[in-house]
């Protein structure tokens, strides 16, 4: 399932707010449907963040609900990154626990070809409650701990699929350059290229709007 080509963004803006980085993430996703190009963004935070699944609402004012599924995820000393697969790769086309697995996979060879022991979960039931406190089968954990160092949700709209994926590493390696990040770009794809400054800048401006009119907002944020 690996895509002939991957487009990157490391954003290096750790000062976004969760509203901020969820409409990035929101429009770097339709960016991709409309190029028909598989796209990613790597970012950080410099405040503690929360986001939570689409089908639930935030406990805490500082929440954000999220454009995907999942439950409660506290952001804050981990990298985070949104992966948007136009539905004309394999990849889109894929069962979701297929697409989740081949995502862990990838991520869990960059780590460890980083010197970040990680290891696949093979197995685990169902779980509800905060992401990281309740590991599923294909996340990410510390083979040495059982604590889950990595995790995702995906949702699928017109055809194509968003993947937000967390990865709870040591400092040196929470950066959008941290050297795991282009072995895993590799794995995923055949080439990868990155976003012009010309893009980021659209879709920065395109993200302005759904800050106002949807992450900031009472409707999105609370039943």
């Amino acid at each position: 399932m690996k895509s002939a080509l991957i487009q990157f963004w490391k954003d290096e803006n750790p000062a976004r707010s969760a509203a901020e980085n969820m409409a990035l993430d929101e429009v770097l996703f339709l960016s991709a449907i409309r190029e028909n190009i598989v796209r990613v963004r790597f970012y950080t935070w410099s405040m503690p963040a929360v986001t939570v699944g689409y089908f639930e609402r935030p406990q805490t004012r500082r929440g954000v609900r999220r454009m995907t599924g999942g439950g409660t995820v506290e952001h804050g000393n981990d990298v985070t990154f949104s992966l948007a697969f136009p539905g004309t790769t394999a990849m889109a086309r894929a069962s979701g626990p297929d697409r989740y697995r081949h995502v862990h996979e990838s991520l869990t060879l960059a780590l460890n070809s980083a010197g970040h022991s990680a290891q696949l979960l093979v197995s685990r039931k169902k779980s509800t409650g905060p992401c990281f406190a309740s590991p599923v089968q294909w996340d990410i954990i510390d083979p040495a701990s059982g604590s889950k160092i990595a995790g995702g949700a995906q949702r699928r709209s017109r055809g194509a699929v968003m993947h937000q994926g967390s990865v709870r590493v040591p400092d040196e390696l929470r950066s959008p350059h941290a050297r795991w990040v282009d072995p895993f770009l590799q794995a995923l794809a055949e080439q990868a290229r990155s976003f012009s400054d010309e893009t980021i800048e659209e879709l920065i401006q395109s993200s302005k709007i759904l800050v106002r009119e949807k992450y900031e907002t009472k409707e999105w944020n609370t039943l």
